[in-house]
């Protein structure tokens, strides 16, 4: 297609992957650091960035996503779903949710997806057996 002489090609922005996979570690650490183990986005990114191990790590370049701000933000907002324990409160500070994080039931559900995993790990039977006997 042309558009005032020029071509125009669509090539699909492809989402760069975080490598580092330390976000769970630190997620959870960061929680534990402050009171009652309830915080929002913004006190833990505060949070990570008082931590003077974590800070330097922090990718510090802009998001190419709608908002603006850092990518380790993004990141950090990305892995609050993945962590095992955190629920929302159903409470706003400001305009931000508030998230509990629960140690034990992060532990006893990291615990059962280990057991769900070894469990289906290991030769399965076919789904359908009689497919395989006419072979």
């Amino acid at each position: 297609m042309l558009d005032h002489g020029h071509e125009i090609t669509f090539t699909p922005k492809r989402r760069e992957k975080d490598r580092n996979g330390h976000w769970l570690d630190w997620c959870r650490k960061a929680f534990l650091e402050l009171p009652g183990n309830q915080a929002t986005t913004d006190e833990l990114c505060a949070a990570l960035q008082a931590d003077t191990n974590i800070a330097p790590r922090l990718d510090q370049r802009l998001d190419t996503g709608r908002r603006s701000g850092a990518r380790w933000r993004r990141n950090l907002i990305r892995a609050l779903p993945r962590l095992l324990g955190v629920t929302k409160t159903g409470e706003k500070r400001g305009r931000l949710s508030v998230y509990h994080y629960d140690p034990e039931a992060g532990e006893l559900l990291a615990a059962a997806a280990k057991r769900r995993r070894r469990s289906c790990t290991g030769k399965r039977e076919a789904s359908m057996p009689h497919l395989r006997q006419q072979q």
